[in-house]
């Protein structure tokens, strides 16, 4: 697959977005993303800290208030 060229990506408010999806959208744009928002998004349980680290080595801004699983 191709990567996408995020600089920026905001979630917020996606309640019903996975784990999983959010996953494949960090493997496919994570090295460019400089900020994440991941505000509301409660069921992202499976995105794990140190998979946030691997997958945006570049992050310098991450919300991740409201979600289910804090880091």
């Amino acid at each position: 697959p191709e990567s996408l060229e995020l600089s920026h990506l905001s979630l917020f408010g996606c309640r019903h977005l996975g784990g999983a999806c959010v996953e494949t959208l960090l493997k496919r744009s994570g090295g460019s993303l400089r900020e994440l928002n991941l505000n509301g998004c409660v069921a992202t349980e499976l995105v794990t800290e140190q998979s946030l680290r691997t997958a945006c080595p570049n992050l310098e801004k991450l919300d991740a208030t409201g979600r289910a699983r804090k880091f």
